[in-house]
């Protein structure tokens, strides 16, 4: 009996000792799944929002480079056209100034710049910036027929007065330059749509995170308490074995000469009797050597009294 309680003490020890070690593993990979998803996330939605950043740093500031070579091509040409008409409140030099700065944003939009409303960062699309160069290219042209326009306009020289071809390339950089926005702002559309596409898979990815936390943890909790109910039972036999072998502890009560033993109700049962029922023990019967020969003897005193 002590070396079954024995047995118990050591399984039920190793028991625990093996579910600790398991709980300490499981926090571990716990942490570290939850640590490693929120980094994903965290770096999927920073990766987001840096390039929603960059795009409206890179794109906004273009566009509006491109509105202004309109606006400044377009305001040369009105205040040439005032000029021409003998307004005297306009100079050729404030011709010219709007000429130069519809070409600064062009250089700019290809080479990159900065000025007072903010940063230009140069183009990278090879269409883009084929385009913007036939903008260079047709204001620059653009400010030379001006230039002759106005010296002939001091010598009253009324033939060239509206030139078409004047008109024509005023009206290319228009073109040139609403085409170059429509596609910078196709190109916007398109990363937002991309960057919409990345916050979609972010947040499938963290709903699917957090499915994946919460298996993870219902599978652990039923594992925790399938060794808890374990432990309990392995628990209720070391109890129950303890039990048994209290119930032989003490002072026994036995007869001198029957060798019955007296029970808690005060009744006398047999020493095998009584064992057996306060312990896992079983019994064989046999005799004792000496016993036997003793027991021969009387038998035969018994036959020869008898006879």
């Amino acid at each position: 009996m002590e070396l079954e309680l024995d047995k118990q003490k050591i399984k039920n020890s190793s028991s625990r000792l093996s579910i600790n070690n398991w709980i300490k593993n499981f926090s571990w990979r716990l942490q570290f799944i939850v640590i490693t998803i929120g980094l994903l996330i965290v770096a999927t939605m920073s990766y987001g929002f840096i390039v929603g950043n960059y795009t409206l740093k890179k794109y906004t500031p273009l566009i509006d480079a491109s509105m202004e070579i309109k606006l400044e091509i377009t305001t040369a040409h009105l205040l040439l056209e005032e000029i021409l008409n003998g307004s005297d409140d306009e100079t050729t030099e404030n011709v010219l100034k709007h000429i130069d700065e519809a070409q600064w944003y062009a250089m700019a939009m290809l080479n990159g710049g900065e000025n007072f409303e903010g940063r230009y960062i140069a183009l990278t699309n090879s269409v883009s910036r084929k385009e913007i160069k036939n903008v260079s290219e047709e204001i620059k042209i653009f400010r030379k027929i001006t230039e002759q326009r106005l010296n002939a306009t001091h010598k009253l020289d009324k033939s060239i007065l509206m030139d078409h071809r004047y008109d024509s390339i005023f009206k290319d950089v228009i073109r040139q330059a609403d085409k170059v926005e429509n596609k910078l702002q196709a190109e916007i559309v398109s990363e937002t749509q991309i960057l919409n596409i990345i916050q979609v898979v972010v947040i499938l990815f963290t709903f699917l995170a957090i499915a994946m936390i919460v298996w993870v943890f219902r599978c652990f909790d039923k594992r925790r308490s399938a060794d808890i109910k374990l432990i309990h039972v392995t628990n209720e036999h070391l109890q129950k074995a303890l039990d048994e072998v209290k119930k032989l502890q003490g002072i026994i009560p036995i007869c001198g000469y029957c060798k019955k033993i007296r029970d808690e109700e005060g009744l006398w049962n047999q020493l095998e009797v009584y064992i057996h029922s306060h312990s896992a023990a079983e019994f064989s019967h046999g005799i004792f050597p000496d016993c036997y020969e003793k027991q021969m003897k009387e038998l035969k005193n018994r036959k020869n009294n008898n006879t």
